[in-house]
């Protein structure tokens, strides 16, 4: 079950990778979307060690 939770979680990643990508062509670079970039990263990584 545990396997199962995590192949979910990534799913949910992969969509908020997405919608960060998306984001990153309409608005302008600002902090707060670096930020976001950031987190985002660093949850990555987390994952897959």
């Amino acid at each position: 079950m545990n396997d199962n939770k995590g192949g979910e979680q990534m799913g949910g990643l992969k969509n908020q990778a997405n919608t960060t990508g998306f984001t990153y062509y309409v608005l302008p670079k600002s902090p707060l979307e670096q930020t976001l970039r950031a987190v985002l990263e660093t949850m990555s990584r987390a994952l897959h060690v």
